[in-house]
């Protein structure tokens, strides 16, 4: 294989120092396999690590720049060769592979090879010889699809590439067993406590506490998001059913179903959570407009599903009875718990 593409063809050449530029986001299995092939091949490595301005162009909640640094240190630390790497700050497209003499490779995955083949002619046209490009292929999960920070930031995958969502939903109706209706009664979040006749109270605290670069609001139950209506918020996602503490409201508390982009309607009875409920609350997700979810039913277990498939900076309000509100953002510790919940429920094939 050639020096200007040593990994493309299943060259085994060893360098002496390389070059890894990226932003490493939620340091994942496809990062894992990206190092471990420069450990293989290289001597010495050098991770230049996207600052925070350049990781901020982004779509979505990314991590800091020293979050990221610390990801990547522990990694090398667990794999006994943090005398081998050095991680710096990258500021710019290029970083220092222009005009480095003391590097003779640098290392890329097929989307990002057009940038490397770019230094290399900016390095041909100083005088410098080319870096040899070692080639590492995506990881793909079972469904086919790229590993990827930006599916783990929308909130479709782990770190490990399986998704948070299990596709029986697609297909099945999921029964809440008795034995799990006091673990389920455990808020997701933070109770914001409020009186209940006035919600606006417990909801005006709680919208406080979100930082200014949170992404969509999103609300459970009928007496949340009138109360964010109250506030002039229309949420991007709400989900009502029309009751409260299975009481049907009167026509004048329910929240105004105006201002949305789209409606969707769906059935779910109590204690369940059926395709119908799971796959309006996947389309409204998707949707680039606001989406009100009507639940023909109950939609007492939605945050389940919304936790589910929420990307990370999205913050979920769902009321708690005799309490207050529940705000929590739709973190990977979320969607553990999601997911840990659901497993226990039992299923039936519609």
């Amino acid at each position: 294989c050639s020096m200007s593409d040593a990994g493309a063809q299943g060259g085994e050449e060893h360098f002496e120092r390389c070059l890894v530029g990226g932003t490493f986001d939620h340091l994942h299995i496809g990062h894992h396999l990206l190092l471990r092939s420069a450990l293989k091949r290289c001597n010495q490595i050098e991770i230049w690590l996207t600052d925070d301005m350049m990781a901020s162009a982004k779509r979505g909640w990314v991590q800091s720049w020293k979050e990221r640094c610390e990801a990547l240190q522990a990694w090398f630390e667990n794999a006994g060769t943090s005398n081998i790497a050095t991680i710096h700050r990258l500021c710019d497209e290029v970083g220092p592979a222009v005009e480095r003499e003391d590097c003779d490779a640098i290392i890329c995955t097929p989307d990002t090879r057009t940038n490397c083949d770019a230094i290399n002619e900016m390095r041909r046209g100083s005088g410098l010889p080319a870096l040899s490009l070692i080639v590492v292929e995506h990881l793909l999960e079972e469904s086919g699809e790229v590993v990827s920070s930006s599916r783990i930031r929308a909130g479709e995958i782990d770190r490990n590439g399986v998704p948070w969502l299990d596709s029986r939903l697609s297909k099945n109706t999921l029964h809440m067993p008795a034995y799990a209706d006091e673990d389920l009664k455990r808020p997701l979040g933070t109770l914001f406590e409020g009186p209940e006749h006035n919600t606006a109270i417990a909801i005006r605290t709680a919208l406080d506490s979100i930082p200014t670069t949170a992404g969509d609001l999103v609300a459970v139950g009928d007496v949340c998001v009138a109360a964010l209506r109250d506030q002039d918020i229309i949420p991007e996602i709400a989900v009502v059913d029309g009751r409260t503490k299975r009481i049907d409201l009167p026509e004048e508390e329910l929240p105004s179903i105006e201002g949305y982009d789209s409606v969707l309607h769906c059935s779910n009875p109590a204690g369940c959570i059926t395709p119908s409920l799971s796959e309006c609350i996947r389309e409204a997700v998707k949707s680039e407009g606001s989406v009100i979810v009507v639940v023909d039913g109950e939609e007492d277990l939605a945050p389940l599903v919304l936790h589910s498939l929420l990307p990370l900076d999205a913050h979920l309000f769902y009321g708690q009875p005799d309490a207050g509100v529940v705000l929590s953002r739709s973190s990977e510790h979320a969607k553990g718990r999601c997911k840990t919940r659901l497993a226990q429920f039992t299923q039936s094939e519609d």
